[in-house]
């Protein structure tokens, strides 16, 4: 799987750019929050342009905040609660992403509403495809679409027949997601998970998304970012171009 800060030599020379993204979920809330994974949509965009590699690391946000001393979700306070329903709709136009709002039990109670499931499930994913491939790519922004598009305003339930479902819409055929979901249960894959997890804690992390970049060609070696709003500073660093969130949309 690999850590976050951590790209071996050999994928580095493939590319003159790589980036480890670690992506999460806070409490109590669906499989792909807010504005946060945004970059899910923005990355891809950028990879023939950058002549970037991305590489996804799943990690369980609740415990990194938890590590790290910060056991309070963003939105658990009201004020930001509001100011990211607000941004729901510019963030929306700006990226060029459909967002139509949350499920109605985005902030509830309940054990049946983790994303410890689904992030398990991104590391099969990873193992089995490659923490860079198309598969990866597909599930994340599949995930993001279901609870922010398809399922908003509805009661959503993390269960094996949702997963199966957005692994199936993602292009992963029934009887692989069956099997993936069968592996995303073991000991083994939440072992990988949590060690995710604690070592990008040690790596400095706070929260989701991370982005570490290296590029063995210019002067930008495992340099730590947080925030889907960053990658204007990372194109001043790599020295490239930015032309927004949708490059094609850019009068520049």
């Amino acid at each position: 799987m690999g850590i976050p800060g951590l790209l071996c030599a050999k994928r580095c020379a493939e590319r003159a750019v790589c980036a480890k993204l670690a992506s999460g979920t806070i409490k109590k809330s669906p499989v792909i929050p807010l504005v946060q994974h945004l970059y899910a949509f923005s990355t891809p965009r950028y990879e023939r342009l950058w002549d970037l590699r991305v590489h996804h690391v799943p990690i369980n946000l609740p415990q990194l905040m938890a590590k790290i001393g910060n056991d309070s979700p963003p939105a658990a306070i009201k004020p930001r609660a509001r100011g990211y329903g607000r941004d729901l709709a510019r963030s929306s136009a700006f990226f060029g992403v459909k967002i139509n709002g949350l499920p109605s039990n985005f902030m509830a109670a309940s054990n049946r509403f983790t994303s410890h499931q689904a992030q398990r499930l991104l590391i099969v994913a990873c193992d089995k495809h490659g923490d860079d491939s198309k598969e990866a790519k597909n599930l994340i922004r599949e995930f993001f679409s279901t609870f922010h598009s398809r399922l908003s305003g509805t009661e959503v339930v993390v269960d094996d027949d949702l997963m199966k479902e957005c692994c199936i819409r993602s292009g992963i055929c029934a009887e692989e997601a069956e099997a993936m979901i069968r592996v995303s249960a073991t000991e083994e894959i939440k072992r990988k998970l949590k060690a995710n997890t604690m070592e990008a804690a040690e790596k400095g992390a706070f929260g989701v998304p991370t982005m570490v970049w290296d590029s063995p060609k210019l002067p930008l070696r495992d340099r730590m970012f947080f925030g889907s709003d960053r990658f204007e500073q990372i194109a001043f660093l790599l020295g490239k171009d930015w032309r927004g969130p949708v490059p094609e949309r850019s009068k520049l």
